[in-house]
């Protein structure tokens, strides 16, 4: 199995450091003189402003030197968009290199998962359908000419199987017939009647003696041809099933190499489904400066 180096497929990025930023640039200094009442410089301190100086007037005023720092709204919006969006480009970057890294360690892990099933289909060519079935019908027909071979030479066995139980018999009723003749003859007993008779009763057993082996050798050759065509189907389908099984097999290995291929690109899938990217919200970016906008400092900063 080919190894799979993630470092080849990764890109290492360190994030960029970002420098704080200084709000200092976003107010500005405004200055006024006014000659103004008591309450009128309250109002103006409650705005922010600050008196630096005091001038009594001829005519019973004062007039009053004002200064105040005011947060200008299009400064602050300005660099914060401007950090945002540097900051978020930043991270959609490194997100998207992440994201093509992962796309690219499926690929590979993939393609090479494909070449070792496929060189796995290639070491089983020799079990598809045509070569298999070939094989088998070699195999059965092999089987059937030795079957038929060795029926063959067993009923030329059986052939001459009776010939000496034939010839026994035979033996012992002519014996028989010899041996009753000549005990009528000895006995003075002896006639064509008689013997007619005699003969034709011991003939009657042997024929039924005779009669009894040849169905005694047929019920042989009938079980000897049963037993052989019962060999050659449960050969037959021994050899079917074990093909059934082996087709099973390899129909399995094939189901089971696309339920890993599979997975895998449903597992790329997942990881692509799940990536989700904000944006820059500019009206949250706005609201924020909108309220900074009315806020104001009375202490000077030269």
């Amino acid at each position: 199995m080919d190894k799979i180096n993630p470092l080849l497929y990764i890109t290492d990025t360190d994030p960029r450091q970002e420098a704080v930023v200084s709000a200092s640039n976003w107010y500005n200094t405004e200055t006024e003189s006014l000659t103004l009442t008591e309450n009128e410089l309250a109002w103006m301190k409650a705005q922010g402003w600050e008196t630096t100086s005091t001038h009594a007037n001829t005519d019973g005023t004062t007039t009053y030197g004002l200064r105040r720092r005011i947060l200008d709204p299009e400064l602050a919006l300005n660099s914060l968009i401007s950090s945002f969006t540097a900051a978020y480009n930043d991270g959609r970057n490194l997100n998207d290199q992440r994201y093509d890294d992962i796309i690219t360690l499926h690929s590979v892990m993939l393609d090479k998962a494909e070449d070792k099933l496929i060189a796995g289909d290639d070491d089983n060519t020799v079990y598809n359908d045509d070569v298999f079935n070939s094989l088998i019908e070699t195999i059965i027909g092999n089987i059937e000419t030795d079957q038929s071979s060795y029926e063959t030479s067993v009923e030329g066995s059986l052939d001459n199987y009776g010939d000496s139980i034939r010839s026994q018999i035979n033996t012992r009723f002519d014996n028989q017939l010899a041996g009753t003749k000549q005990d009528l003859i000895n006995r003075g007993m002896y006639n064509s009647t008689v013997w007619d008779s005699i003969s034709a009763g011991i003939e009657r057993e042997r024929s039924l003696a005779l009669n009894d082996i040849e169905d005694k050798i047929t019920q042989m050759q009938l079980n000897l041809e049963h037993r052989i065509y019962d060999t050659k189907v449960a050969m037959r389908q021994a050899f079917i099933s074990a093909r059934d099984r082996l087709r099973n097999v390899l129909f399995n290995s094939v189901d089971r190499k696309l339920t890993i291929r599979n997975a895998i690109i449903q597992a790329l899938m997942n990881f692509m489904e799940r990536r989700t990217d904000s944006y820059p919200d500019l009206g949250e970016i706005g609201q924020l400066t909108s309220k900074l906008g009315v806020g104001n400092t009375n202490t000077y900063s030269p």
